[in-house]
């Protein structure tokens, strides 16, 4: 595993195992961190000269950041792709997308001779899902949909970072999209390793103070918003967050409350 936005960390590991590298998987917004720029297009370069395929985990990213999803809102294009319920507005559905040439290596028919990869779901196929699906996609593909998601995520973000600089609490709110995340430091955020300097339980905090508030989300994780988020919701969010800062300034954890260390693999 090579650092997110470190093409000199990626370059090295293909200098001295580029032979045995079949893939170099990726999410292309790693949790909430964004990519750099040319970070992406990079990946492809060195993956592709040395044979490999690069292939997008757009469970986060895919039809929240854009209709294409990261690859059209940061315009690169990976091999293979993967999507999951967020193209079906929350019901078990997921896709596997790519070139035509390395799916083919799924293509029932070729069963029994190489190469050949079998693929198998327990819900392939299923009705309801979808159905589900194709309302999401149809409601999606709206005109203003993707403008309006990331204006309200502008408005969260910019709101939360002034009320921690108005309280003289360091914050680094990250994110694209519908998609942001608030961290307690005062250090640059480029990759995970970064995301372990900041005060975690703060961030806990907060977020059970909002919950407290009436706003729900996942303590300490990323925040998701939707077409459903009116401005109202925002301002309420905004009302929530300054009481919710004012509670943890220069506070400790309440008791009872327990804080658990995570791996960037958890909390989609």
């Amino acid at each position: 595993m090579t650092p997110f936005n470190d093409l000199p960390a990626l370059k090295q590991v293909f200098a001295e195992h580029g032979e045995r590298i079949a893939a170099v998987i990726a999410e292309p917004m790693q949790r909430a961190i964004t990519p750099e720029p040319g970070f992406l297009a990079g990946v492809n370069e060195i993956a592709h000269r040395h044979g490999a395929l690069v292939i997008y985990d757009e469970i986060v990213t895919g039809f929240r950041l854009a209709w294409g999803g990261a690859q059209e809102r940061y315009g690169v294009t990976p091999d293979l792709a993967c999507y999951g319920k967020a193209m079906a507005g929350g019901f078990p559905l997921s896709a596997v997308v790519g070139r035509a040439d390395v799916l083919a290596a799924a293509d029932p028919r070729r069963k029994g001779r190489a190469p050949y990869c079998f693929l198998s779901g327990t819900l392939t196929g299923n009705p309801v899902s979808c159905a589900a699906g194709l309302a999401a996609l149809g409601l999606l593909e709206g005109e203003g949909v993707y403008p309006r998601l990331r204006a309200l995520w502008d408005a969260v973000r910019g709101g939360l970072r002034e009320l921690a600089a108005e309280r003289g609490i360091p914050v680094r709110v990250l994110g694209d999209g519908p998609v942001l995340q608030l961290f307690f430091t005062d250090r640059d955020i480029r990759n995970w390793r970064d995301c372990l300097h900041a005060d975690r339980a703060k961030a806990v905090r907060f977020g059970y103070e909002m919950i407290r508030g009436g706003v729900y989300l996942a303590p300490g994780s990323k925040i998701y918003l939707s077409l459903a988020h009116t401005d109202a919701d925002v301002a309420q969010i905004l009302e929530v967050a300054a009481q919710s800062l004012e509670k943890i300034t220069g506070a400790g954890l309440s008791s009872g409350v327990t804080t658990l260390t995570t791996s960037p693999a958890e909390h989609r």
